[in-house]
């Protein structure tokens, strides 16, 4: 009866430990929960002095589910998909000329050639084929019979002595067709693994290149610039104070030399597009090479011999027409000015005094086509200036490594470096 009773009993203090709540318990870690005060411990009347010092009483594991979880793992890009996928071909290549029975089938038949003619007759084979496994055998008579493997495993159980070298010719012969195919196949993913191995290491690659033309798109720039004025302007409404007066973005060119690198790649990628007539070309040549100059106080670029004198008569003929507008003004009949000779330039000589002066600027009113050109043009710089270091770290490092090689050679040479310790590092 005694043992009767006690079943209850451990049955309900098991149903009070499934009615703890150990997702509001203190945490440890993430995999374990303390037991809230208010448990009761069960009884135990083997424990020892030793046994309170040292066994846990007071945390409990406590599984953490996927569902619950908020880490999301990252996925795999192409790139790392393509070499999986060499190596899992690999692997399976592998596995099936590892794995074609030709051991253990060439095992049963040297047995048989030990056998008479009545004990070859009496002679059978079981699941495992006279190995240690039956799935693997199986596996490797269907990749060669297909339909007809199971035929075959019979044949090799019933009447070994007539199959098995039968079989083991054609696994032989299926062998050596595949062992050329690998060698045809290591040529292919020796390159696939050359071509996407360091891409595939660039795991954010793919999530920069999707984010980046979404912050690159027209009204994504817009929206950033008018959500910043927005945000001011509700600052200053709810603070009553004055919104406040300066750049709402500001973007800056740290070296004047990207300019004419990124003036270069603009002009070259232009002159390759056929839908752009030659006199947007030459326009499109002076805004890239002395417009952004001049309104950032940079150096010109230089325009070919024919530009440079095509935009010298057209500056000759706008001093002309100012000169006539002002005389006719002066006579009292408004002036006129030609819009095909306007030309949206900055004065050379003015960009040149003020070069050198910190705290003047340019002042541009501009609409959204020519906000988005100048976020674009700087953008470009900075990544361009962004390549370039990285460039000149890289060549550093090889330097710097170049002469470390140097060193280590002379000190073998002298003596202070053993043949061994060099040829360690």
């Amino acid at each position: 009866m005694s043992h009767i009773e006690a079943y209850p009993k451990e049955r309900a203090t098991e149903g009070i430990a499934m009615e703890i709540d150990y997702a509001s318990c203190k945490r440890l870690g993430s995999s374990y929960r303390a037991l809230p005060k208010s448990y009761q411990q069960p009884k135990c009347t083997g424990r020892t002095p030793l046994c309170k010092e040292v066994l846990n009483d007071t945390w409990v594991s406590f599984p953490s589910w996927s569902e619950d979880s908020t880490f999301v793992s990252s996925k795999k890009t192409q790139y790392e998909e393509n070499i999986y996928r060499c190596e899992d071909e690999r692997f399976e290549v592998s596995w099936d000329i590892k794995y074609l029975h030709l051991v253990v089938l060439e095992a049963v038949q040297r047995k048989l050639s030990r056998m008479s003619a009545e004990e070859q007759a009496k002679f059978r084979l079981d699941n495992t084929m006279g190995g240690s496994s039956e799935v693997v055998h199986r596996k490797a008579i269907q990749r060669i019979y297909g339909d007809k493997a199971s035929d075959i495993l019979d044949g090799l159980k019933k009447n070994p002595a007539v199959s098995v070298p039968i079989v083991l010719k054609r696994l032989k012969t299926k062998e050596e067709e595949w062992r050329e195919a690998q060698r045809g196949f290591n040529k292919i993913w020796r390159e696939q693994n050359e071509k996407y191995y360091l891409k595939s290491l660039d795991h954010q690659g793919v999530n920069f290149k999707q984010n980046d033309t979404k912050v690159l798109r027209s009204k994504s720039m817009l929206n950033e610039i008018e959500s910043i004025y927005d945000e001011r302007q509700e600052q200053a409404s709810e603070e009553n104070a004055t919104p406040p007066v300066g750049p709402q973005l500001t973007l800056a060119y740290e070296d004047s030399q990207i300019l004419e690198d990124a003036a270069a790649l603009i002009i070259h990628h232009v002159k390759r597009q056929a839908g752009i007539q030659k006199e947007d070309k030459y326009k499109i040549k002076q805004i890239i090479y002395h417009f952004v100059p001049d309104m950032v106080f940079s150096q010109r670029g230089e325009l070919s011999e024919v530009e440079e004198e095509e935009e010298e008569e057209e500056e000759e003929e706008e001093e002309m027409d100012l000169e006539e507008g002002a005389s006719k003004k002066h006579n009292g009949v408004p002036g006129s000015r030609s819009p095909s000779k306007s030309k949206l330039l900055f004065s050379n000589t003015a960009a040149q005094k003020l070069r050198s002066s910190d705290d003047a600027y340019n002042l541009f009113y501009v609409n959204n086509n020519w906000y988005i050109f100048l976020r674009l043009h700087q953008t470009l710089c900075s990544r361009l200036l962004k390549l370039y270091g990285q460039a000149e770290r890289q060549i550093e490092d090889e330097l710097r490594e170049r002469d470390w090689e140097k060193e280590m050679v002379k000190n073998l040479l002298d003596g202070n470096m053993e043949a061994s310790q060099y040829e360690a590092l």
